[in-house]
């Protein structure tokens, strides 16, 4: 299980029985058997009934057989993906185009020539749940283009995952691909445990049972009426107070390159879920130790406007002896030289940690045992439930992001 420390006590200014009551709804929606309200999200961990299409869909792919993967999707949709994958990475690389970058892309392209080249076959995906987005429709029909070229089974090995009568559904069906239709009310940000996702997840060779297994274990935790048992809730209430005091940038610090990803998802759903009505918390993240060589001097001794939580592991699979040739003997390193690269790790976290206690620097951890689906799955489901529960705090809607539109609005007047 993670482990969630917190490190700041804060009230939350009679705001109990809101946040009481609003777990009791959702306790609701989880005795519910259909998908008809956002927050059923929260339980697709054990939603059932979406699984055995996942099987079917796998089975299909399977019989035909592929090397790597092509991922053409934005944000949401394609975040959750990237961050699990690049947390495991498992078995069947997946190349994924997230921007229009002409210059990227015709690299990413370039390198996807390469495989077919060398005899490797690929299974594109798509994901957009409205079929309506710039970037991913526009990368959708660029990349499809080549996998024309290249691949005479593409229509056999490409996939959409879209919502029934969108954009890309109509393309789909005139080109007879193949569909996962998501939940018409599963935010894109939120959908990482939704079918589409999964089926990517997957097809790649993460094991999705135990990813779920994990988010569905913790939501026990996550929706407890207990703000020192429950983490989201917790961090919620600390994310709240302590912006109300200031400190209205939150950063996740990340000692774990392999979960770097995961801050750039995590910034999302704060930044869209909650930037609203003139209100929002500034959500950044850092990664350590790279950081603490770009970062760490304004942290310390800026101004005191960040809250911080600390996510780290216990354990690393890498434990070699850092100098294992001895060539930092007599000298002033020396003593690094008989340290593994996780007891040096686990050092300069420590250290960090007194400094930001000297300063009286706000801030709290979550520690992952090792870096697992079944944590993975618990980190992400504890990011979920506390931007959900922000929102109940802050008094807006966590599931809408109609600013966005005011950009795409733009695009479209230009086209």
């Amino acid at each position: 299980m993670i482990k969630y420390t917190p490190q700041q006590k804060s009230s939350i200014y009679g705001n109990e029985d809101t946040l009481f009551e609003y777990i009791d709804y959702l306790e609701s929606c989880k005795r519910r058997p259909t998908f008809d309200q956002e927050e059923d999200l929260i339980f697709l961990p054990d939603h059932k009934s979406d699984l055995p299409k996942l099987d079917n869909y796998l089975k299909q792919f399977s019989d035909i057989g592929y090397d790597f993967i092509i991922f053409v999707g934005i944000g949401g949709a394609n975040l959750g993906v990237q961050t699990i994958y690049d947390a495991l990475m498992p078995e069947k690389e997946v190349i994924f185009f997230e921007n229009i970058d002409p210059d990227q892309n015709s690299r990413l392209l370039g390198f996807v020539r390469k495989k077919y080249d060398s005899g490797q076959k690929a299974l594109m995906i798509t994901a957009s749940k409205s079929g309506a987005t710039t970037e991913t429709m526009s990368n959708f029909t660029y990349v499809l283009n080549t996998f024309q070229e290249i691949e005479t089974e593409w229509k056999e090995r490409s996939i959409v995952t879209t919502v029934e009568g969108s954009n890309l559904d109509k393309i789909a069906k005139r080109l007879s691909l193949k569909i996962i239709y998501t939940h018409e009310l599963l935010v894109d940000r939120y959908s990482v445990f939704g079918l589409g996702s999964l089926f990517a997840l997957t097809a790649c060779g993460v094991d999705t049972a135990l990813l779920l297994n994990g988010a569905k274990e913790i939501n026990e935790k996550l929706l407890l009426k207990d703000f020192t048992g429950n983490p989201a809730l917790n961090l919620a209430m600390n994310l709240f107070t302590q912006a109300e005091k200031g400190e209205n940038i939150y950063n996740s610090f990340i000692f774990s390159s392999n979960l770097s990803t995961f801050g750039r998802w995590y910034r999302q759903l704060l930044a869209e879920s909650l930037g609203k009505e003139g209100k929002g918390i500034t959500p950044i993240y850092s990664v350590g130790t790279v950081d603490l060589h770009s970062m760490t001097q304004l942290y310390l001794d800026g101004p005191k406007n960040v809250f911080t939580t600390f996510i780290s592991l216990d354990n690393f699979e890498n434990n070699e002896v850092c100098d294992p040739q001895n060539y930092l003997e007599n000298t002033e390193m020396s003593k690094i030289s008989n340290k593994t690269h996780s007891e040096l790790m686990a050092i300069v976290f420590n250290a960090v940690k007194k400094a930001y206690t000297k300063q009286e620097l706000s801030f709290n951890e979550i520690t992952l045992p090792k870096l697992d689906a079944f944590h993975i799955g618990q980190l992400l489901q504890i990011g979920m439930l506390t931007t959900i529960f922000l929102g109940k705090l802050m008094n807006v809607n966590p599931f809408n992001q109609d600013a966005v539109e005011l950009y795409k609005e733009e695009i479209r007047n230009q086209l």
